[in-house]
């Protein structure tokens, strides 16, 4: 079973190559949920967490998905269909 403080080591390993405009800091974990499944990683750049503002934000991407049964990662779009996707991995039940 992944316990949060290696959820955390796996998030931060992915996000820890992502490019990002020099300006905005680099990519970090801000916050970790915890779901019945998996640990919920939520990333944004540096900048976006001292200024709050939409200029900074990244788009594009859902949380990062870590298993807790395996460690595997999946990543998800922000479109529709992506983000349906996501949350049927989440709760396949509801879906």
């Amino acid at each position: 079973m992944v316990e949060r403080s290696e959820a955390l080591a796996i998030a931060d390993e992915v996000v820890s190559g992502w490019a990002v405009r020099e300006d905005n800091g680099k990519v970090v974990i801000w916050r970790l949920d915890d779901h019945d499944r998996a640990w919920i990683a939520h990333f944004a750049t540096e900048r976006w967490l001292e200024t709050r503002s939409v200029s900074d934000q990244l788009v594009g991407r859902c949380p990062l998905v870590i298993e807790k049964v395996t460690g595997r990662v999946h990543q998800y779009g922000s479109g529709p269909d992506e983000y349906a996707r996501f949350l049927e991995w989440l709760d396949p039940e509801t879906a």
